[in-house]
Formats: C-alpha cells, sequence, structure tokens
C-alpha cells in the first residue's frame, strides 16, 4: 500500500469508506479492480496460516451511478464495457 501519510492517520485508506469500486470504462481498470476483488473473495486460499484466516469483514454492496439525460448515455458506454470484460 501506498500513502502520502506514512503515519497513516490522515492517510486516504484509512479515511476512506471502505468501498471497493469496480465500474471503470478502461479495460486495464476493470482487470485489475476484478482480480482485487477475487482476491478478497478467495483470502482463505491465499492468507490462511496453519487454518488461521484473517477476517476481512467483506461485505459487498453495489453503487448507484446516476446520470442527466446528457450523461445517460457515457454510463450505457460504460456498461457495456464492463459487461464484455466478464
Amino acid at each position: 500500500m501506498i500513502e502520502r501519510d506514512p503515519t497513516y492517520a490522515q492517510a486516504s485508506s484509512a479515511l476512506s469508506a471502505s468501498s471497493i469500486r469496480q465500474q471503470f470504462s478502461a479495460p486495464v481498470n476493470i482487470a485489475i479492480s476484478q482480480f482485487g476483488i477475487q482476491f478478497l473473495r478467495n483470502i482463505r486460499q491465499h492468507l490462511a496460516v496453519d487454518g488461521d484466516v484473517p477476517d476481512l469483514g467483506l461485505t459487498e454492496k453495489g453503487y448507484l451511478y446516476l446520470a442527466t439525460a446528457g450523461g445517460a448515455a457515457t454510463l450505457r458506454e460504460n456498461h457495456a464495457i464492463q459487461r464484455a470484460r466478464r
């Protein structure tokens, strides 16, 4: 993890809502976010040590993206890009 504040007192990750965003329009960002969520979903396979598994408290909830009439086409295009990456 790279943070501007090495003490984490005012770090972005510590102050965030702890959301994992997966809706992107660039294929590389989509792939990175898909890898990240799969890693977290399968944390037992990756980080278990002698049966001890970290409890991340992962709760998956959705985002709601709204757009004006002028921005709706962009959201539709981004949605199509997302669906193509599955």
